[in-house]
């Protein structure tokens, strides 16, 4: 204290401040390091993306990066297309087969459709796939076995459509269970 009972400035308490929050004009964060599959060469990335469901690859991995989206575009990854109605959703069933139809750009070799297969999109198939060799299409008939549990016959009629030239085609016959394998070299 000084002389005149007085508390100087100096001994004051001091009080803590946190530090000040950088203002918006401030440069932004560094961006984050890229994702270590985007530095993958196309090949193992092309090979990767084999492992996943033709809707897959066209309805979410082309998205991912530019990287995904070039190696879903390369027709070399639709040589062999395998589409099932019970891994997308009914109305975009036709459409997500057309569109993996025309992702092959005529290299199409095997071509496997689970569910309803209209003659529009067999035709648009036969005419974008002349290097077609194999067919294989699992028709779910829509309704129960037991209904036919005194069947002694069962006819299936099959259009075998011209412009497919093939060296086998299958047909799995869900309400049977067996499949039925046509070879013919003139199909």
């Amino acid at each position: 204290m000084s002389s005149t009972g007085k508390k100087s400035e100096s001994s004051k308490p001091t009080i803590k401040t946190e530090p000040s929050i950088p203002s918006s004009s401030s440069a932004p964060p560094p961006p984050l390091p890229s994702p270590p599959w985007t530095e993958l060469p196309d090949h193992l990335t092309a090979n990767i993306l084999q492992r996943l469901d033709a809707e897959e690859r066209l309805k979410s991995a082309q998205l991912v990066c530019s990287s995904w989206w070039r190696a879903c575009k390369n027709p070399a990854m639709w040589r062999v297309i395998d589409v099932r109605i019970s891994r997308c959703d009914c109305n975009e069933f036709e459409n997500i087969c057309c569109r993996a139809v025309v992702r092959s750009q005529g290299q199409l070799v095997e071509l496997k459709i689970a569910g309803p297969v209209s003659d529009p999109l067999m035709h648009f198939a036969s005419e974008r796939s002349s290097q077609l060799r194999c067919l294989t299409l699992e028709l779910g008939i829509p309704c129960p076995i037991g209904v036919f549990s005194d069947l002694l016959h069962f006819e299936l009629k099959i259009t075998v459509w011209k412009q497919f030239s093939m060296d086998v085609l299958t047909l799995n016959y869900l309400i049977l269970g067996n499949p039925l394998v046509f070879i013919s070299e003139g199909l």
